[in-house]
């Protein structure tokens, strides 16, 4: 009898393999967009590679450039005027990995001549609300953050500089 290829529907007896999927995290972002949309003066970049660390977005439009980190925790977190927390334990790593990307493009695009201050958003199950600078949106809700946060307005030109600085092979 010939050889031929394993049918794929036939029965082998080994389970089929999971599928790949988009990280859990990244639909914070992408699955809520279609409730909570940007007008087209708004853009959304992302992941973007800025000094070594990855960034999940970088949201620029008329009143700011907002560095957007995505907590990958799936479990609700709570916000307190100390720190976000789940459980009884206080989560730090999330909020020091949300300043720091928002300290790196801020010092990639002074780099590159551009003074903006990039504001730091986390996106995280539960949490809503201020921690010092860092701005805490849950899902859904990214759009409304950043649209009434009272930033500094910047100019098309300064907005066509930013996403220039931030699309370019340089920011790696």
């Amino acid at each position: 009898m010939p050889a031929r290829p394993q049918d794929q529907h036939a029965p082998t007896g080994v389970p089929p393999a999971p599928q790949p999927t988009a990280a859990p995290f990244l639909t914070l972002v992408e699955e809520p967009a279609y409730r909570d949309r940007l007008t087209e003066d708004w853009v959304i970049v992302g992941p973007v590679l800025v000094a070594g660390r990855t960034l999940d977005r970088v949201v620029v439009g008329p009143n700011g450039v907002f560095a957007v980190s995505l907590d990958a925790d799936p479990r609700p977190a709570l916000l307190a005027e100390d720190g976000l927390y789940r459980g009884s334990m206080r989560t730090t790593h999330q909020v020091k990995q949300a300043l720091a990307a928002a300290f790196d493009l801020r010092r990639v695009l002074a780099e590159a001549g551009i003074d903006v201050f990039p504001y730091p958003v986390l996106v995280a199950r539960g949490a809503d609300g201020m921690l010092g600078r860092l701005r805490v949106v849950p899902p859904g809700c990214l759009a409304s953050a950043v649209w009434s946060h009272p930033g500094r307005p910047l100019r098309r030109s300064e907005r066509a500089r930013v996403l220039a600085a931030v699309q370019h092979p340089a920011t790696a």
